[in-house]
């Protein structure tokens, strides 16, 4: 059995099932893929506005007293 069945050429349903089936999975994956990451970088570019994150490592305000007797 095949969806086009011509003398030159021959596609077995199996293989129009496959590439269906990819269109399909695609199509829905990208869509949600995209109402995921978007509001997450959202958020993360707006944490990094507003300092809430940061990737810059803050320095000690007062050094560190060491206890050791000598």
């Amino acid at each position: 059995m095949s969806v086009l069945d011509y003398d030159t050429h021959y596609i077995p349903v199996s293989l129009f099932a496959v590439a269906v089936g990819a269109i399909v999975i695609f199509t829905i994956t990208f869509p949600v893929l995209g109402l995921i990451t978007i509001p997450i970088m959202i958020g993360l570019i707006g944490g990094i506005f507003t300092e809430a994150i940061s990737y810059v490592e803050e320095p000690n305000e007062a050094p560190h007293q060491s206890s050791e007797e000598e």
